[in-house]
């Protein structure tokens, strides 16, 4: 959350700098955050209103509005806090900081509260926010990824609320800005032998690293890098062991759709859109927009996937319910909150599907079509492919990196792994897996099944030999 500025600060500071639209977009932002985090404000109000004023004014980006325009936002947003609270936005600047942190003191998550200079202050359209990866945190593959917000901030690049531009464009647009970036990644992931997502911005063209942390991967992601970082020579056979999650060997095997069906739904022209696929997995859930209406149907059991503009810290608990299948956020990038969010608690998430229109009466318009709150959808997050109603999934076929990491175990381990097959079928996926041999088997097991279970009845309830020879001739 940002405070720092008021009116007479942004009237001494336009006349000392010359580019007077960055002053207006930072104080813009500085209201909005207040009004959501220290009064409690609805975010979508400030939205709502920003989509209002770009409409009449006739603007397609809400990064490029005009000083004129942020001066007409900047009062609304204000007027928009004394209709909600009865307060005034506060000019005094000590005030501001007291009440944030009184806010955060009071909030319902534990977090710490950091006071801090703010890092980045974009003067010209010439400066950009971005975050990269160092390999693709959906896939492990090894390649840079990430987005970049033009004259935008921090908050807005990882809550989605501006469209996202992918790193790659930056090749043509800063090349040599790009170059450096690519770099510093690969020489910051050898750093750390990790997978980095890296915050940074270029201010005024000058290229800054910001901050660094541990890519937040998928289970399949995370598998191909163990795999690809020992090929490479990073990892040693006992860091590739230790490095594998347990979760993620059965995350690895993430549902799909069975191709059947979807093939059916594609002929049936089901697929409603197709956005970018952010957490791999296939699921299925009921529609829900709001996040007081989420919690409701979770509390009732209903299994939902959450559609919003944009999800921010707020949403967490709706997002890692069980009963939460998948996420959408629509105008969020592969680097934003939601997915960042979906990768680490394994939940199917789709981003950047601008062909999603939410209204305001709990529906969404798609192109022609219109979904409602609870209708039943399907969603891919390996593809970003969003069908209306239920397609049945199976589990992902493991990749060839699993079973090189499966490879490397079986040289450092002591013991043989055998495992619990009761059918054919079950022994034939065990060997498949590594499994050296079957070590239990639950005979009762093999005769169940529809064709199996009526013999084996038969035999249990028969009254003498001769009844009991039919079901053995079976």
């Amino acid at each position: 959350m940002y405070t720092g500025l008021n009116d007479r600060m942004i009237k001494t500071l336009s006349s000392n700098i010359d580019d007077k639209t960055f002053l207006l977009d930072s104080y813009r932002h500085i209201i909005s955050s207040f009004g959501t985090n220290v009064f409690g404000i609805d975010p979508a109000k400030f939205a709502k209103k920003s989509e209002d004023i770009a409409e009449i004014n006739d603007i397609v980006n809400l990064n490029n509005l005009s000083d004129d325009t942020q001066i007409q936002a900047i009062n609304e947003f204000k007027e928009l806090i004394k209709q909600e609270t009865g307060k005034e936005f506060p000019e005094d600047l000590k005030e501001q900081l007291k009440l944030a942190i009184s806010a955060k003191v009071k909030g319902p998550h534990d977090y710490p509260t950091i006071i801090k200079s703010k890092a980045f202050n974009p003067t010209n359209k010439n400066s950009i926010v971005g975050v990269c990866y160092s390999r693709d945190p959906k896939t492990g593959e090894n390649k840079v990824l990430g987005d970049y917000l033009e004259n935008g901030t921090g908050k807005e690049l990882l809550e989605g609320k501006a469209r996202l531009e992918e790193i790659d464009n930056l090749a043509s647009s800063r090349p040599y800005a790009h170059k450096k970036i690519i770099e510093y990644v690969k020489e910051i992931e050898k750093l750390f032998i990790r997978p980095q997502s890296i915050h940074f911005t270029i201010d005024n063209g000058k290229l800054k690293i910001l901050s660094t942390q541990n890519l937040d991967e998928t289970a399949k992601a995370n598998i191909k890098t163990i795999s690809d970082m020992h090929k490479e020579g990073l990892l040693n056979d006992k860091k590739v062991v230790s490095r594998v999650k347990l979760k993620d060997l059965d995350e690895a095997l993430t549902t799909r759709f069975k191709t059947d069906q979807k093939e059916k739904a594609k002929k049936e022209e089901r697929l409603l859109a197709t956005g970018n696929g952010a957490s791999a997995g296939a699921t299925h859930g009921k529609v829900v927009f709001d996040i007081e209406k989420a919690k409701k149907l979770l509390q009732a059991g209903e299994k939902i996937i959450l559609i919003k503009n944009d999800t921010n810290v707020e949403d967490i608990e709706v997002m890692a319910s069980a009963n939460t299948a998948g996420i959408i956020a629509i105008n969020a990038g592969s680097s934003g909150h939601a997915a960042v969010i979906a990768r680490g608690i394994a939940k199917p998430c789709i981003v950047n599907c601008s062909a999603i229109n939410i209204n305001d009466n709990n529906s969404a318009t798609i192109g022609k079509k219109t979904i409602k709150e609870g209708d039943l959808i399907s969603i891919d997050g390996e593809t970003g492919e969003i069908f209306t109603g239920k397609i049945d999934t199976t589990p992902s076929e493991p990749s060839k990196e699993l079973f090189e990491i499966l490879d490397i175990a079986d040289k450092l381990s002591n013991i043989k792994v055998l495992a619990n097959a009761d059918t054919p079928k079950d022994a034939e996926l065990a060997k498949k897996l590594g499994a050296k041999g079957i070590g239990l088997c639950r005979t009762e097991h093999m005769f169940f099944g529809k064709d199996r279970t009526p013999v084996i009845q038969q035999a249990i309830l028969a009254q003498n030999d001769t009844e009991m020879q039919e079901p053995l001739s079976q």
